[in-house]
């Protein structure tokens, strides 16, 4: 149970998103745009992810993604999802449990974007 590093960083405008803390800042207040993908070892166990909100794991603050297969080798996850932000709220992804592929070249990814 841990909040997932996203510690490369390919695209940073206004450096809102910190790779030490792996959070998303809201710099405005607005309607944001948010996703994340991973890619999970089922070996037959649940995986739960959260998008949260100020560390909110709570279902009404968060968007969740929930699999479980033991028929394939991986599974992607990934969540896409439009959050109202205040200044100084903070996204970031959270594991709740299951196996990922932390070192999965490319494939684990987190995304956010103002929308207005």
């Amino acid at each position: 149970n841990a909040v997932y590093p996203f510690s490369t960083v390919p695209y940073n405008i206004g450096s809102h998103y910190n790779n030490s803390t792996y959070r998303f800042t809201a710099p405005i207040a607005g309607r944001y745009m948010f996703g994340y993908q991973l890619l999970t070892n089922n070996s037959g166990s649940r995986h739960l992810s959260y998008l949260r909100i100020n560390g909110s794991s709570a279902y009404v603050n968060s968007q969740v993604y929930e699999c479980s297969a033991a028929s394939e080798d991986y599974n992607d996850a990934q969540i896409n999802t439009i959050l109202n932000l205040s200044v100084n709220d903070y996204v970031d992804v959270y594991i709740g449990t299951g196996n990922l592929y932390n070192s999965a070249a490319g494939q684990n990814k987190f995304y956010g974007s103002l929308l207005g």
